[in-house]
């Protein structure tokens, strides 16, 4: 199953500056998950701290966070992420 996977899977590389979009499937109470998308964005990588993690920051205020790369996405403009 390892060897399947790993022949599958894709080595995804950001740079600092580079917008992605945030793979976040929860649900508010009054909002219907078939409607809405599980993608937020878009965020900007701020540094990477391994090859599978990355700290990115929503807007300019907001307070980074760091995520995996499974849940991350490229960025490719308006209307890709919502």
């Amino acid at each position: 199953m390892k060897r399947t996977h790993d022949d599958k899977a894709s080595q995804v590389c950001y740079k600092d500056g580079d917008k992605v979009c945030l793979y976040n499937p929860l649900r508010k109470n009054g909002q219907s998950s078939k409607l809405k998308s599980p993608w937020e964005g878009p965020n900007t990588v701020v540094e990477c701290h391994s090859d599978v993690t990355y700290r990115i920051r929503g807007r300019r205020k907001a307070q980074p966070k760091v995520v995996h790369v499974n849940h991350l996405w490229q960025y490719h403009g308006p209307g890709q992420c919502t």
